[in-house]
């Protein structure tokens, strides 16, 4: 009898040993998940970048340009013909400095912060699916003379690589912005650039 009170002890210590290690381990799982739900930034990250996204796409494609000195058109039919020819031809007119003016605004460039801030920053402040952080000085240093320097990075920039996708995700991004925010990252980072 005494064995097999001896095993029944066995069996019920080792019932609750089980149980509470059961316990233990549902006790740790549900303190990990209530600990993972603080950390938002790559959360919110993400979602200011999917964001911002989405307003560069719902943008308006044109503008209207209202110009004083502009013609006044009528939808109703003009009784005097050359009054018609004299707004037509006024309104041809156009003055050079208009068009300089046009022209300088399609030759805008982002300076490399301002891309930084709008494309970069979603992946490269938090550090998403392992970017380099921007304050990351040896992990930049490491990285340029891993990719034999500027001109690489700024190429797999243009192209994609890894994870990141070309142009980080915005493809109206022009090969001198990109270039511009991998200058301004590398010297954020503390690095020298020559460029």
């Amino acid at each position: 009898m005494s064995d097999s009170s001896n095993d029944s002890a066995a069996i019920r210590n080792f019932v609750i040993a089980g149980s509470l290690l059961t316990i233990g381990t549902l006790i740790l799982l549900s303190i990990a998940l209530f600990m993972g739900t603080f950390d938002t930034s790559t959360r919110d990250a993400r979602a200011q970048f999917e964001r911002e996204q989405l307003e560069a796409r719902l943008e308006r494609v044109g503008a209207v340009r209202v110009d004083e000195g502009a013609a006044e058109v009528s939808l109703e039919a003009e009784d005097d013909a050359d009054a018609a020819a004299a707004a037509m031809e006024d309104s041809d007119e156009v003055d050079d400095a208009d068009v300089a003016a046009d022209e300088d605004d399609d030759d805008v460039q982002r300076a490399g912060a301002d891309v930084y801030a709008s494309v970069c920053m979603a992946c490269h402040a938090a550090g998403v699916m392992n970017a380099l952080k921007l304050d990351d000085e040896d992990g930049w240093a490491d990285l340029k003379d891993e990719r034999g320097g500027l001109d690489e990075l700024v190429s797999n920039a243009i192209n994609g690589i890894g994870g990141m996708p070309a142009r980080g995700g915005d493809s109206s991004l022009s090969d001198d912005e990109v270039r511009a925010a991998v200058v301004y990252m590398l010297e954020e980072a503390g690095l020298e650039v020559d460029d």
